[in-house]
């Protein structure tokens, strides 16, 4: 025991003589743990009370400030969802709408054996080889 449990027991004990609530003075001690377990217990619960409350309120905080936190998350997902919703509406304008394509005018290939120029000469007709030949001549 401490000395502030001996000393509280002891008042205890003298107060419980002097209103005579107790008939034995060998039961005033005991009388007086009695009453003074009574008081702890009752201070315990109460105390114990208290500090539910307490973590009551400090979960209550937190779970206030996680569910800000989950809202202001699903608001930015759902920004995002709506901005990836439009860039797929537009890849698919565009694959929607094809490009008009060019028409090409095939031409008919130009025949080389056919004179192209003014003197009526065909470009076959017209070689290098001809006219710039390094090797030996043959027949």
């Amino acid at each position: 025991m401490n000395i502030d449990k001996v000393q509280k027991l002891n008042k205890l004990a003298k107060e419980l003589k002097k209103h005579k609530i107790v008939d034995n003075p060998n039961n005033v001690v005991s009388k007086a743990e009695q009453l003074f377990e009574k008081e702890n217990n009752h201070l315990k619960r109460h105390t114990n009370r208290q500090e539910n409350k307490d973590r009551l309120k400090k979960i209550e905080r937190s779970v206030r400030k996680q569910n800000i936190r989950i809202q202001k998350n699903q608001e930015s997902i759902s920004e995002i969802i709506k901005k990836v919703n439009n860039i797929i509406k537009e890849i698919n304008k565009t694959q929607a709408k094809p490009k008009p394509a060019k028409k090409i005018i095939s031409e008919p290939k130009k025949d080389l054996n056919k004179p192209i120029d003014r003197n009526n000469i065909a470009p076959s007709k017209i070689s290098v080889e001809k006219y710039f030949y390094y090797g030996q001549k043959k027949g």
